[in-house]
């Protein structure tokens, strides 16, 4: 019996087929719901291009190698080699830089509390590093991405124009982060859809990013764009208002246009502590408004990759993203100074704290594609941040001085000497 489970435990550690090591693990603390996925760290190799649907493929296909190990059969005899031509190693080293980024990434998950989930895509060679990728968790602001993606798809279709004038109203400003419930003093101001969109993405603002939800054709026009884009993990449901309404426990709003902030307050602190505590424990299990880890890092790897956008767009929103005003502790916390990273946060009260990011490594070592969301922490915000800064400095500095040993087989496969991008 010994030997038997020495066998599995060396089957988990051992490199199913060159740059695939995972093993099966779960956080110390917060469990996902019972229909998700298993927790899988893993390092698949994938092709540009081919991002989500091979991301999509990855667990499934991992779950199945891990049970074909409960089952040791005995080896088959091996046939006669020359003797010129020496045996393979029967115990191949396993990559130990992977096997201390795991350790680490489930060091700083239970740090941080509740469930985590991480997904770092390396864009140029297809490795992907998935924890708890295939768990659904709110995305909180992060989802203005898919609305931004969603706007500027429109804007590619000629449909709607990034210097059009949008006329915004008292009734129009919601409650949240941002800047124009703090600016706002008009009964209606003037504001181009450009405006409106680094709004929403620069600095979070709730009122701007509802604006643009409409401009986008409403929150069925964004799942349906994921999906037709083959992604299929990520939900958008409701408006920031309406999203924030249901996790403080305000089950009706006023309409629309007799909506201001004064009504909304006194719905707010009239919620009795019980429907309130109630309202929050339903958000976590809430299917809208969700993404796995890993279709966030599909997106943003489509974004940077261009299948998504049209180059101009594509450059306009990377650009907003690389401002990004908010996060600075999150996965940027650590990063070296200097470093490019489009990122986007998202937070709903102090158990929900997210970012996604597009990190440009230095020296031509490609770009990462970074999702980090955590769900129902016990931690303060700082020590979450923390643990969020901590595991994407480990990201960092594993696909940057792994790079060459990691990724050279994958370049050597589509670049030759002629090509200036891959050669350089």
């Amino acid at each position: 019996m010994i030997r038997r489970k020495l066998l599995i435990f060396f089957v988990c550690l051992i490199p199913l087929f060159p740059y695939v090591v995972s093993c099966s693990v779960a956080t110390s603390t917060g469990k996902p719901p019972a229909n998700s996925s298993p927790a899988v760290i893993q390092s698949v190799p994938l092709k540009p291009k081919q991002v989500q649907t091979q991301i999509r493929e990855a667990t499934g296909r991992e779950a199945s190698e891990l049970q074909k190990t409960t089952v040791i059969e005995p080896p088959a005899k091996e046939a006669p080699r020359p003797a010129a031509v020496p045996a393979p190693s029967p115990n191949p080293k396993p990559d130990r830089a992977l096997l201390r980024l795991e350790g680490e990434i489930k060091r700083l998950a239970a740090m941080a509390g509740g469930t985590v989930g991480v997904s770092a895509l390396h864009i140029e060679s297809g490795q992907l590093f998935s924890f708890h990728g295939g768990v659904r968790f709110p995305m909180a602001s992060a989802y203005k991405i898919p609305i931004a993606v969603q706007l500027l798809r429109r804007v590619d279709q000629g449909e709607i124009r990034l210097n059009s004038i949008v006329t915004l109203t008292s009734h129009d400003i919601h409650p949240g982060s941002g800047k124009l419930i703090k600016t706002f003093k008009k009964k209606e101001a003037n504001y181009s859809v450009r405006e409106l969109l680094e709004l929403m993405l620069l600095v979070s603002d709730n009122s701007a990013s509802d604006a643009i939800l409409k401009l986008a054709g409403g929150p069925e026009a964004v799942t349906r764009a994921m999906k037709d884009l083959g992604i299929e993990d990520i939900t958008v449901s409701r408006s920031t208002l309406n999203m924030l309404a249901d996790w403080r426990g305000i089950s009706k709003l006023p309409a629309p246009e007799a909506f201001c902030l004064e009504k909304y307050n006194r719905l707010r602190d009239t919620v009795p502590a019980d429907a309130l505590e109630k309202a929050q424990n339903r958000f976590y299990t809430d299917l809208r408004d969700t993404a796995t880890p890993d279709a966030m890092t599909s997106l943003l790897a489509m974004i940077y990759d261009g299948t998504v956008l049209q180059p101009e767009t594509t450059s306009v929103l990377l650009k907003i993203m690389e401002r990004c005003q908010t996060g600075n502790s999150r996965i940027k916390g650590l990063m070296p100074p200097g470093m490019t990273v489009a990122n986007k946060t998202g937070t709903i009260g102090p158990g929900m704290v997210n970012d996604v990011a597009i990190l440009t490594l230095p020296e031509g070592a490609g770009h990462v594609a970074l999702t980090i969301f955590i769900k129902i922490s016990n931690r303060s915000v700082a020590r979450q941040e923390l643990a969020m800064a901590q595991m994407a400095r480990y990201l960092y500095d594993y696909y940057f001085f792994q790079s060459e040993d990691l990724f050279g087989a994958a370049a050597n496969d589509t670049c030759s000497a002629s090509d200036p991008p891959c050669s350089r």
